[in-house]
């Protein structure tokens, strides 16, 4: 039972995180990041990617454009150099 009240303490899901690098991946790779780029990359459907990212956005991990550009803020940024650190 702790285990879970431990989980449930982390801002993110390992889920997640791993859209957070991946959004940094693609953008490292191609100069930006669209939604159905990390879609791709993720092998996942733009839909499925769009609702995972929703609570990333208002968390203030990411930002998505009218043009569904994404893009880590500071906060996302920090936390992927985190990880890959």
């Amino acid at each position: 039972n702790d285990t879970w009240k431990e989980f449930n303490k982390n801002e993110l899901t390992h889920s997640a995180a791993h859209y957070l690098m991946a959004i940094a991946e693609v953008h490292e790779k191609q100069g930006y990041a669209r939604l159905i780029d990390v879609s791709k990359y993720l092998d996942i459907s733009k839909g499925s990617l769009s609702t995972s990212l929703k609570p990333l956005i208002k968390k203030n991990f990411i930002n998505e454009d009218e043009n569904k550009h994404l893009a880590l803020t500071k906060k996302g940024q920090a936390f992927v150099k985190h990880i890959r650190h």
